[in-house]
């Protein structure tokens, strides 16, 4: 398999382990007005520890290129996630000055 084959098959895992982070992410939900089933603790720690297995795969297979570009496309989606609003979603912050009124 080529470089680029193992930085595909890393991102795929660590996406799809980060989606469902960020589905049953109870803070994310009451941000946004919605529920959200509620995982196990366990359950979301050994999908957080998964996040991070394909780097140290990589790393062990000593494909440094293939490594590198799954840092950065885990950057990536990570700000791609906390910018996103779930579909849907109830606005329920709003910008105020210092005197409380909405701008």
């Amino acid at each position: 398999m080529t470089s680029f084959g193992y930085f595909m098959l890393a991102s795929v895992v660590t996406g799809a382990a980060l989606l469902y982070l960020r589905a049953t992410d109870s803070k994310r939900a009451r941000v946004f007005g919605q529920t959200v089933a509620k995982p196990t603790k366990t359950l979301r720690h050994t999908i957080g520890i998964g996040v991070w297995i394909p780097g140290i795969v990589l790393l062990g297979l000593r494909q440094y290129s293939a490594f590198l570009s799954w840092c950065g496309a885990l950057l990536v989606f990570g700000w791609a996630i906390a910018a996103m609003a779930p579909a849907g979603a109830v606005e329920t912050t709003t910008l105020s000055d210092a005197d409380g009124k909405e701008k």
